[in-house]
């Protein structure tokens, strides 16, 4: 009797396998169409829209830049809701004056953006809130039960609200041409007015942002009432210091 060699069993491979495996060990194609905000390689859009790249540069932005073109965008709406309420208000038709619409926007672009990002950042803020929670054992203890937020905003209240807002003031005269000496006046008449409104706005604003409001919508919340302030924010800094006068004897 002889031996015959009888040849090795064939191994069959699912395709699923083979296909698993020619991905694995092959480059993805690169998307020449696709866009930053998908997860994969290959983009199922022929296009992009142009919202969709707006929201790409803007997320790729440093956070500095990123808070200045927020903020302008901001004070630039919330100047001309100031001009429409007052047109109405004067029942005269609405009309917009964009150089006005346009410096408020300016302060919003190189002053109130960059000062938030810089003076509002957690390094600053928080050696701030470590010294007076030291101080003060109300502050330490509203650290302690999860409300350091709003601790942050009441110690932002008291230190840096006023610098801000006569920052405001004074940049504001001096881009519609007043000299120093009138601008100074222009801070001290309005400063008091603003801060007093401030001190009552804001602090409840970042409470009820706090307690109410779900993690995801708060900066969309602060965002929304920052255009209500900077609405007020207008009409107090446009209104003439006779009227000023007049609302503080009163």
């Amino acid at each position: 009797m002889f031996l015959t060699s009888t040849p090795p069993p064939t191994v069959t491979v699912p395709r699923d396998r083979i296909a698993c495996k020619a991905l694995l060990y092959s480059k993805p194609p690169i998307a020449t169409q696709g866009c930053s905000l998908c997860t994969t390689r290959c983009c199922p859009r022929k296009g992009c829209k142009p919202s969709y790249q707006l929201i790409s540069s803007m997320l790729s932005l440093k956070p500095i830049h990123r808070a200045a073109l927020t903020s302008c965008s901001l004070m630039t709406f919330g100047d001309a809701a100031c001009q429409a309420i007052q047109c109405q208000r004067n029942k005269r038709p609405v009309s917009i004056d964009g150089a006005r619409a346009a410096r408020f926007g300016l302060i919003g672009l190189t002053l109130h953006g960059p000062f938030s990002s810089i003076a509002g950042s957690s390094t600053i803020m928080q050696r701030c809130v470590c010294r007076c929670s030291a101080r003060t054992p109300m502050l330490c203890s509203l650290c302690c039960c999860g409300c350091q937020a709003v601790t942050k905003s009441l110690v932002g209240q008291v230190t840096l609200f006023p610098s801000y807002t006569s920052l405001v003031l004074l940049y504001s005269s001096l881009l519609e041409g007043r000299s120093m000496q009138e601008a100074c006046e222009q801070v001290k008449q309005k400063l008091p007015k603003l801060f007093a409104t401030g001190s009552v706005y804001w602090p409840t604003v970042n409470v009820a942002n706090f307690m109410f409001v779900p993690p995801q919508q708060r900066v969309l919340a602060v965002n929304a009432c920052a255009i209500l302030w900077n609405t007020y924010l207008s009409y107090v800094n446009a209104a003439p210091l006779s009227l000023v006068r007049e609302a503080a004897a009163s």
